[in-house]
């Protein structure tokens, strides 16, 4: 998906993740894809869905609104790392963490 291109990165192997559609719209690692679990072993797959919802929830608490649109315009950049905790960078300096137990905005 064009609005992600380039700003999600694995801090497991350093590669960007690319979109892809299995049943439904996910970024998976470019490390793990082109070079397998031998070279990125521990990189989660993000469903769009996911990622949109906690985007929109963090810029809805600041009084902002979002579309996929306006992507690049909010965020600086995704990193995902050990532990599968998501870090989304926004451009006016703060930041929401996702992990498999919490979300914090």
């Amino acid at each position: 998906m064009k609005y992600f291109k380039g700003i999600i990165q694995c801090k497991f192997c350093g590669k960007n993740y690319n979109y892809r559609f299995e049943r439904q719209a996910v970024f998976i690692c470019s490390g793990l894809k082109n070079y397998g679990k031998s070279f990125c072993p521990d990189s989660p797959r993000i469903k769009l869905d996911d990622l949109v919802y906690i985007i929109n929830k963090h810029l809805e608490l600041q009084g902002k609104e979002y579309s996929l649109e306006k992507t690049k315009l909010f965020i600086r950049d995704i990193k995902v790392r050990p532990g599968w905790e998501i870090v989304i960078n926004y451009k006016d300096g703060t930041k929401s963490i996702w992990t498999p137990n919490e979300m914090i905005f």
